[in-house]
């Protein structure tokens, strides 16, 4: 992994001149001051030259550089005071260039730190984006797989029941109910089966787009919970990247069961709206609301819908609505025609 602090890091030669330029100025200034002054003080500009690099080796060898020639420049600097005045203004010197060494020290490795730890983050979230991709190619090959495979193998073997219940002697009835029960049987699987499809891939999600997807997985919902919906989708949709598709249709699903399982809801209103590069999708239930959105928010269903956001540059706010219950909004931004990929990974 490469980490990129700075444009700034790095000792090159004009830096190193820099700091070598200010070090014999400095000391030269301090050759012709009288013994008495600190004239070690403006080694401090050397130590701030250094931190220009972000190397902390680098400021601790110019610190204790300067050091020395403080020291030197106690013996070399003409005579001019009480020794032990100048004694305190040669310690003051040296306190103040590794005073300014220690901050700048710590200053680096906070810049370090926190570099480390948004570098960590994006790679957590690119990760997580990349994982969700394969996860829903996974998705889809398995569902085309049960669709294709074992639907038709299914159809065949009815078939073949149907071929069998049209030989089989009338005056043998108890042959005739168990073909008979084979038959439902095969209806009930194949029913699975498509069912199982559906669950993995949403239907018309590729060939339809999103709205008519949404329009689907909203109306199952509604068989399955019993709680009202109300759909507002009318409004024009322009063509959506596949990715960021399943992306807002994970995010409906997950919203939809929170709503079953926590929301206590009988109404639920679903809306999918455009606003000029913005795709605006909102889920708001008249239940008893969130006890404590802050907590609802960190658990692994919201992080989830977040990160889905935030792996196309978008964001999912939760919040409480007075007398109706919590909302869900999903804002992403459309993809331009030159980026269709998860913002974390470009």
């Amino acid at each position: 992994m490469s980490l990129t602090l700075s444009p700034r890091e790095g000792t090159g030669w004009a830096l190193t001149s820099a700091i070598v330029a200010a070090m014999a100025a400095v000391f030269s200034f301090d050759l012709f001051m009288p013994l008495g002054v600190a004239g070690g003080v403006p080694y401090v500009a050397a130590v701030l030259i250094s931190l220009y690099s972000r190397r902390r080796r680098l400021t601790v060898f110019v610190a204790a550089g300067c050091s020395l020639l403080t020291v030197v420049g106690l013996f070399a600097s003409g005579p001019g005071s009480i020794l032990w005045i100048v004694l305190v203004n040669r310690g003051i010197a040296v306190f103040a260039i590794w005073a300014t060494a220690g901050i700048g020290i710590v200053w680096i490795t906070s810049g370090r730190s926190e570099a480390l730890l948004r570098q960590s983050h994006a790679d957590l979230r690119a990760l997580a984006a990349h994982l969700n991709h394969i996860r829903e190619e996974e998705r889809e090959k398995i569902a085309r797989d049960v669709h294709d495979e074992l639907g038709q193998t299914m159809i065949a073997f009815k078939m073949d029941l149907s071929w069998l219940r049209r030989r089989i002697p009338d005056d043998d009835p108890s042959l005739q109910h168990l073909v008979e029960s084979m038959l439902a049987t095969c209806d009930t699987i194949t029913s699975r089966v498509h069912s199982i499809a559906e669950e993995l891939r949403p239907p018309g999600l590729d060939c339809r787009g999103l709205a008519a997807a949404i329009e689907w997985e909203v109306g199952k919902f509604e068989q399955r919970s019993g709680i009202s919906c109300e759909l507002d989708c009318s409004i024009e949709i322009t063509e959506v990247d596949p990715g960021l598709s399943i992306a807002v249709f994970r995010v409906l699903q997950e919203a939809l069961t929170n709503v079953t399982r926590h929301a206590g809801a009988t109404r639920v209103e679903i809306g999918l709206e455009q606003t000029d590069e913005t795709l605006v999708l909102y889920i708001q239930d008249d239940g008893r609301g969130l006890a404590v959105p802050e907590a609802a928010a960190r658990s692994l269903g919201v992080l989830g819908m977040q990160e889905r956001a935030i792996a196309w540059g978008g964001e999912v706010t939760i919040e409480n609505v007075p007398g109706k219950g919590a909302r869900v909004t999903m804002q992403m931004p459309l993809p331009s025609a030159d980026r269709s990929q998860p913002a974390v990974q470009q």
